[in-house]
């Protein structure tokens, strides 16, 4: 029973993936605006991001790294 309840649980995280919003795609142009870091240095961006309080960014790359890397290379959201 607790191993089913583990299961479901993990199963509506990775369904409830954080989008790419317009506020994220913001914070992302402006750190790489601002030219700090190597934007395919995930951690580095992470830390700037961060340190300017741009908390929804930080859990998008921690929850969606896929979503992350695919606007950086391609400048759209992942599926667009």
């Amino acid at each position: 029973m607790m191993t089913e309840e583990i299961k479901m649980t993990e199963e509506i995280k990775m369904s409830e993936e954080i989008k790419l919003t317009e506020k994220i795609k913001q914070q992302i142009l402006a750190i790489r605006d601002s030219g700090v870091c190597n934007m395919l240095s995930i951690h580095e961006v992470q830390r700037e991001a961060f340190n300017r309080n741009f908390y929804e960014l930080v859990m998008f790359i921690e929850e969606n790294r896929k979503g992350y890397v695919h606007f950086i290379f391609y400048g759209e959201r992942e599926g667009a």
